[in-house]
């Protein structure tokens, strides 16, 4: 009957252990994913922050360029006379500086109804109507206000500043006379603001069918498509998308990226199969709210990858240490069951070692051997206890020595050995019975980790120890006398050669 109610409470504790494993699994899980979610819209935050930090710096650059360099009463009384190759000449070696320091891609003139006056960068190209294709030209006609965005053009894409041009000849009835772009490329906007070793990281995605729609067909070759549907790469940043390009992502998630980007919300996505995270701002046109790109930075993932690591090794080492407990407390219930026959065998069984055995938890002993009282010359551990708070009351001091003491510079000696158990303790105490001076080594082991008791042995090492020394002082002996030998020989050489 014994055994089955044993093993009726094994079964009752097994199925305990389960249940608090899963509960501290799902507990830990719950919180890995929330940080996990945290970092992910920190991270996502904090890209945004970087994105809208490069727009604006991108936009001060340009209403500087636009006031130092266009606004002004040459520029605008070239533009208002139809002066098409004077106002090219006048503006092309300004137009080499801005490509070749801040990477100007595009500057263009538009005429009040939205015609292409002159294009810098491609001056046999005018005459073309923009509104359709270029709804921001457009707006500033319509508007005679300042407009600034991605937006996909017939040669180029880029991120475009249009200001709106006035005829100032008559201050209170400014008269509007067209507009003017600077256009930014990808590659510049991202070479801007990021070193060249992170650059890599940087994709810039430009909806495939807005290029379609608006491009010429002779300057589709500006574009490359890309591993997403959907999505194409401007031929100036392919190099910087090659990293990307060569990850090997698996259609299903490609197309669940190139989903996600059309809904038009920035997210992150975490390619845990790489140890990447990507963080993707899809990029609205600000008039037609269509999504004509996707500005995405590519980290490495560490943070989420060494949170699940420690939670799977803290998970691992919890259910250890659970087990163990569960453990214990099972023995412990078995011991109850045979508790007066253990507890016989285990004083047998300490009695039966000859080495002086003791039970502590650092402040006071809890059992003893019979080796204990034989050498302390006590009748029981009460009597003991009654002269004495601790056995290292006993402990010797030998100079020279590096025998235990009652402290060890403000450790004392029992929480010592603990912290250093790599080392071998040794301990010189006085045998109570003849007088004569005992060398110890002393081993601990846990005996119970919810009380932190531990077994402490003291190993009788006393003869080893004389016979060591006995031996180094006959080794030294017979190298003192070899020395003598070897200098009476000299000695006597040096006499038979006078």
């Amino acid at each position: 009957s014994n055994t089955r109610s044993v093993q009726k409470i094994g079964l009752i504790f097994a199925a305990v252990f389960v249940l608090i494993s899963a509960s501290i699994y799902y507990l830990m899980r719950y919180q890995v994913n929330a940080d996990a979610t945290f970092y992910k819209k920190q991270l996502l935050k904090d890209t945004i922050e970087k994105y809208h930090l490069m727009y604006n710096k991108n936009k001060e650059i340009a209403e500087a360029i636009f006031q130092t360099q266009l606004n002004t009463k040459k520029v605008k009384q070239l533009f208002k006379n139809k002066k098409r190759e004077e106002l090219y000449k006048y503006l092309k070696p300004k137009y080499d500086v801005l490509v070749k320091k801040l990477n100007v891609r595009v500057i263009q003139f538009h005429e009040v109804d939205t015609k292409s006056f002159l294009r810098i960068h491609n001056p046999l190209k005018y005459g073309d109507i923009l509104k359709d294709a270029r709804p921001s030209v457009d707006f500033v006609a319509r508007n005679h206000k300042a407009y600034n965005g991605f937006e996909i053009g017939k040669i180029f894409s880029g991120f475009r500043y249009i200001y709106p041009l006035f005829d100032d000849t008559n201050r209170e009835n400014r008269k509007y006379i067209g507009s003017v772009e600077i256009s930014f490329s990808p590659l510049s906007f991202i070479s801007n603001f990021f070193s060249k070793s992170s650059r890599k990281n940087v994709l810039f995605l430009i909806s495939k069918k807005t290029v379609d729609e608006k491009t010429l067909k002779d300057k589709k070759s500006n574009y490359i498509q890309s591993p997403l549907e959907g999505f194409v790469f401007d031929s100036s940043i392919r190099e910087l998308n090659t990293n990307m390009i060569s990850q090997k992502l698996d259609k299903k998630t490609l197309k669940q990226i190139s989903k996600k980007i059309a809904e038009g919300k920035p997210f992150v996505m975490h390619l845990s199969h790489i140890d990447k995270i990507v963080t993707y701002i899809p990029i609205r046109n600000n008039i037609t709210k269509k999504i004509t790109a996707s500005f995405n930075i590519l980290n490495d993932d560490t943070f989420i990858k060494e949170r699940y690591l420690k939670f799977y090794l803290l998970y691992g080492l919890l259910n250890f240490i659970l087990f163990f407990i569960m453990y214990v407390i099972y023995k412990e219930f078995k011991s109850r069951e045979k508790s007066k026959q253990l507890a016989i065998k285990n004083q047998k069984l300490l009695d039966s070692q000859s080495a002086i055995i003791i039970i502590t938890n650092g402040d006071q002993l809890i059992d003893i051997n019979e080796r204990f009282l034989e050498f302390f010359n006590c009748n029981s551990l009460e009597e003991f206890k009654a002269e004495h708070a601790c056995i290292c009351e006993y402990f010797e001091y030998e100079s020279g020595k590096d025998y235990l003491q009652t402290d060890m510079n403000g450790i004392r000696w029992y929480d010592y050995i603990l912290l250093h158990p790599e080392v071998e303790h040794k301990v010189k105490i006085l045998n109570q019975n003849d007088n004569k001076e005992h060398i110890f080594k002393i081993e601990h082991n846990l005996y119970s980790k919810s009380s932190s008791q531990y077994i402490i042995s003291f190993i009788d090492i006393t003869l080893i120890e004389n016979i060591n020394m006995r031996l180094k002082k006959e080794i030294a002996k017979a190298l003192s006398e070899n020395t003598k030998q070897l200098e009476t020989l000299q000695q006597q050489s040096k006499l038979a050669s006078m």
